[in-house]
């Protein structure tokens, strides 16, 4: 029996040497990479803190610095050039088609609607009726073309 012998030695029992500073700096930079992206999800500082066991001010210290060294724009820009078409792809897609879901989600997305039921103001005006937003509207953007009604839509897939 071999592990009885003094002399053996598991190799898992074996001490590994502390990881080098390189090492360290690359997994403070994973570890930050890690919560820079969990914030861009909408997860909370706390949420964060308590995935990763760091202190809040060590996830707030994370994120400064994915912001200084522009990891954030960077991830950003990723899903922007990546995914934005992409989803406003689908969107125009289920406008078109008329979904009222997909108008509200916009309407909310873009201010219009606001999930506490108050009217969108605009420079100090309440605007809380489609009339009035379509005559906001109609103020501030230049004269153009009138636009066509779509009578028959078809979607592409």
């Amino acid at each position: 029996m071999r592990f009885l012998h003094a002399e053996y030695s598991s190799p898992m029992a074996e001490e590994k040497p502390p990881p080098s500073q390189q090492q360290q700096k690359k997994v403070a930079e994973l570890r930050t990479a890690l919560i820079a992206i969990e914030k861009a999800m909408g997860r909370s500082v706390k949420e964060i803190s308590e995935k990763y066991r760091v202190s809040p001010e060590g996830v707030k210290r994370a994120l400064e610095l994915a912001t200084e060294t522009g990891f954030i724009d960077h991830y950003r820009a990723l899903l922007y050039d990546n995914l934005a078409p992409k989803v406003l792809a689908v969107y125009e897609a289920h406008l078109t088609m008329g979904s009222l879901e997909a108008a509200r989600d916009l309407a909310f997305g873009l201010g219009i609607l606001q999930k506490n039921g108050d009217a969108q103001k605009v420079k100090g005006r309440i605007i809380d009726t489609l009339d009035a937003y379509r005559a906001e509207r109609a103020r501030k953007l230049p004269p153009s073309r009138p636009t066509e009604e779509i009578s028959d839509a078809t979607v592409i897939q």
